[in-house]
């Protein structure tokens, strides 16, 4: 074959493989998830592999991060081009990322079917300027565990037990003198939404005024929180431990009573960790004071602006937002409860310590969905512990809290 016929068919055969290879390319999306339970690994391996048998031509890459300052993280890495096509975000931090436009809107992605089964109350949360940005697939919801053999030792009823703030004050007393704390309250959390919000309003307050252009939390309402809180620990029924270290165990050692709020995840992860203990645990309704509450964030799966294919991550998420999805997640991931109302139905209906935790979400009070939700958190995690260690009184420290906070507010 001459030399010129030779070099064409050469470059004749690299375009047709070229091309070929190009026309062959999957479409990569990356998904970071967070360990929402023992086998969330497990199960998005299987999803994974389930949505690429139906779609040859997308790769899905499953990275699991840590739960820890993960918002931080997740923005740095977008900003920087670096980050995910699709992830996980709740409620309060979707107005920073939209208004960063680093998130697609989502309710002419997923189907009209789907946006329909959600639970209205939490779509109205992930809804932002007319436009919905989350594809919600679960919700936290809290109740308190407690120690029935405990209470059997102080005499207590465990089968119908006071969980107002008086009956928990009295629960704690009579466990006190048998080498027990009472209850635990996580002062050192850098975020109060699993501390101190639900008290707050259990008394009737609120984190914000109306409009959301100052805080609240500083009301009567909010002093008499606090003032509850200050007096459980001066009277000994909480380690003062809880001031420093956020991941004290008393209750997972058998020392303590009753455990703060805590979503039905605890379940999940003590009785594969802790089986023995786990006999021994039942799950009552959040506190009441004037009102129940307790606390339980939205949570959702996005996809962000910066993905290759926008339209390939958003059927990703299509597909794993599903109310079989959902359903699926709860069982075997996380235990919590499904944002499609479908999913709920008979769920753990022979589980009924589970159960519980459907039936107390309509107490689980949502993350606020104003810019400066977390922003404010510090601030009030300083006015509890100086309260707590007598340095402020209840007010002076919400007062100074709620100065600090309403600058931020207003941009100073």
């Amino acid at each position: 074959m001459p030399k010129k016929l030779l070099r064409l068919s050469v470059l004749v055969l690299m375009f047709i493989v070229l091309f070929t290879a190009i026309g062959s390319a999957k479409t990569v999306v990356t998904h970071w998830i967070y360990p929402l339970g023992p086998t969330v690994e497990e199960e998005f391996a299987k999803l994974k592999d389930e949505f690429e048998a139906a779609n040859p031509d997308i790769n899905v890459q499953i990275e699991l991060q840590p739960w820890g300052n993960r918002y931080p993280k997740l923005f740095a890495a977008l900003a920087s081009g670096q980050g995910p096509d699709c992830g996980l975000l709740t409620v309060d931090a979707m107005i920073k990322f939209a208004d960063a436009d680093m998130l697609l809107p989502l309710d002419d992605k997923l189907p009209k079917a789907y946006w329909d089964d959600i639970d209205p109350g939490i779509l109205e949360q992930v809804t932002y300027q007319g436009r919905v940005y989350y594809a919600p697939f679960d919700k936290e919801s809290s109740g308190l565990l407690y120690n029935t053999k405990i209470f059997a030792e102080a005499g207590l009823d465990s089968e119908n037990p006071d969980f107002t703030w008086s009956g928990i004050d009295a629960i704690c007393s009579k466990v006190k003198p048998l080498g027990y704390f009472g209850w635990g309250y996580n002062a050192a959390s850098p975020t109060v939404n699993w501390s101190f919000w639900p008290f707050l309003h259990q008394a009737g307050g609120q984190r914000f005024n109306g409009a959301g252009t100052e805080v609240a939390f500083n009301s009567p309402a909010g002093v008499e929180a606090l003032d509850y809180i200050v007096s459980l620990f001066d009277k000994g029924y909480v380690s003062k431990t809880w001031l420093t270290n956020d991941q004290a165990t008393f209750f997972f050692e058998g020392k303590q009573a009753i455990n703060m709020l805590h979503s039905s995840k605890s379940v999940v992860t003590l009785r594969q960790d802790n089986p023995d203990l786990a006999n021994f645990i039942k799950v009552g309704p959040p506190p009441t004071h004037k009102v129940t509450a307790g606390f339980g964030a939205a949570r959702s799966f996005v996809v962000f602006k910066q993905a290759e294919d926008p339209e390939a991550a958003a059927k990703w998420v299509e597909f794993i937002s599903r109310s079989e999805v959902q359903r699926l997640l709860s069982t075997s991931v996380s235990g919590q409860v499904p944002a499609s109302i479908s999913a709920r139905e008979g769920l753990f209906a022979d589980d009924p310590p589970l159960r519980k935790y459907v039936d107390y979400a309509p107490y689980a009070l949502d993350e606020a969905l104003h810019e400066y939700g977390r922003d404010i958190m510090p601030f009030v995690v300083s006015a509890v512990q100086a309260a707590i260690l007598h340095q402020r009184t209840p007010e002076q420290a919400l007062n100074e809290a709620a100065a600090k906070a309403n600058d931020v507010l207003l941009g100073k």
